[in-house]
């Protein structure tokens, strides 16, 4: 899957878009076939280092949307494609 990564702490200079496994979800988890994604301020704010606690690298894009891909252990098959 294709991801945008703060991989430095060089404000936009270490964003990067790259090629990353498909995660499986844990259990209670599901994986989210994204359909939209955007930056938001939170998104800045890690690349400008004003958020507290980030360790990089990190993957960007706060808001998304899509439908449910695969479900976890525990998580209820009904959520498929939802």
């Amino acid at each position: 899957m294709k991801a945008v990564i703060f991989k430095e702490e060089k404000r936009f200079e270490g964003l990067v878009l790259d090629d990353i496994p498909t995660p499986n979800p844990k259990s209670g988890e599901v994986l989210i076939q994204t359909k939209a994604a955007a930056l938001n301020r939170r998104d800045i704010w890690i690349i400008k280092g004003r958020y507290p606690n980030i360790q990089v690298p990190v993957i960007l894009g706060s808001d998304g949307s899509g439908v449910v891909a695969k479900v976890g252990e525990g998580v209820d098959k009904s959520w498929l494609n939802e």
